[in-house]
């Protein structure tokens, strides 16, 4: 008889710390780039990290930057970090010396996003689009002037998508004046308090205030449709970060990683809990972890498998021991056939005969 070998592969869906590195204030806003992180931070204005060990983070750098900083985005070796009053752009191809390049006055900034040479930042002056191609002399491209104070911002294929309290909305911004694709209000998708927005491929993840996790098929932008609304035991959804197949989603107390591998579906893998409460929170991943910026300092966290959750982990395993038990027994029972001359036969759909040769 061929013994027969079974390996069973499984991940436990776990959130683990790796570490936690405070002392520059609050994170507001947080880019992960390569092995570095770019956190816009209160107290200290830009703090540049290194995360190549993400058990033990090494601080590489700061630059007082703006005040009240509270949004942040880079691209190559420039960082573009805003707040209360201006928007400055620094080199950082030296991490440990941060050179400002440029500055423009503007009004209390709430989100920012750089693609190439063009920056859309969100302000109380709406949504502008800015030429950045010389830093020290940023010019307007266009604006576009928004009824509501927007909480979050992301951009895909030339559309912004756009959170801010009761509105979800979509924002065609690739012709040279932006318009609105479409808004949607919260008694439309059932939910309020949309406070921050991730998305991947044809699906906007959207942080809500009063409900978690909501999902959106967006592959027809001027017509999303909402696929589902998660919230597992979460108090509060406060932002979002996709990566993969998994969605982090922070919390008022916590953090929670969700498989969305199907976003009609959404399901909760693990959880985490904090010490202390915070109502907003910052987050950024990369390849490798994933970052999260509260009040008391930034936590990287190892990455979360979607693959099992610690309940299909742990049926796994008692599948894979009832196996074995199994092949053990059928390896025995073979063996000891042969020791005693026994010549085992199975007819399909009969029972087992045995003819004894003795």
């Amino acid at each position: 008889m061929t013994p027969l070998f079974l390996l069973f592969t499984t991940t436990t869906a776990a959130l683990t710390l790796q570490s936690k590195i405070d002392g520059f204030g609050k994170a507001t806003d947080m880019k992960s780039v390569g092995t570095l992180l770019y956190v816009s931070s209160n107290e200290s204005g830009l703090v540049i990290l290194n995360m190549n060990s993400p058990t033990d983070p090494k601080q590489l750098g700061t630059h007082p930057a703006v005040a009240q900083p509270s949004a942040i985005d880079v691209t190559g070796d420039t960082v573009y970090i805003a707040g209360k009053d201006e928007l400055m752009v620094l080199n950082t191809s030296d991490p440990s010396n941060p050179k400002p390049l440029g500055t423009l006055p503007i009004t209390n900034c709430t989100a920012l996003t750089i693609v190439k040479q063009t920056l859309y930042i969100t302000s109380s002056d709406g949504l502008q689009i800015l030429n950045v191609t010389d830093p020290s002399s940023i010019t307007p491209i266009s604006d576009i002037n928004l009824q509501y104070t927007v909480q979050g911002m992301a951009l895909q294929w030339g559309i912004a998508y756009i959170t801010a309290g009761d509105v979800f909305a979509l924002i065609n911004v690739s012709p040279t004046e932006p318009t609105v694709a479409v808004t949607m209000t919260s008694q439309e998708n059932n939910n309020t308090g949309h406070r921050a927005v991730d998305v991947l491929g044809n699906v906007a993840y959207v942080a809500v205030e009063n409900g978690g996790l909501q999902t959106f098929d967006i592959t027809s932008p001027s017509k999303p449709v909402a696929l589902a609304s998660y919230c597992d035991g979460c108090v509060s959804g406060t932002n979002v970060v996709v990566y993969e197949s998994t969605a982090y989603l922070t919390t008022v107390d916590g953090m929670q990683a969700v498989d969305v591998g199907s976003p009609a579906s959404p399901r909760m893998l693990s959880s985490y809990k904090f010490s202390s409460e915070d109502v907003n929170s910052a987050i950024a991943s990369s390849g490798i972890s994933v970052f999260v910026g509260r009040s008391d300092g930034v936590y990287a966290f190892e990455h979360v498998s979607s693959g099992s959750s610690s309940d299909e982990t742990a049926t796994a395993v008692l599948v894979c021991a009832v196996v074995l038990v199994s092949v053990v027994l059928s390896l025995c029972v073979a063996q000891l056939a042969g020791k005693r001359g026994v010549e085992i036969t199975r007819d399909a759909g009969k029972k087992p005969e045995f003819e004894d040769n003795l």
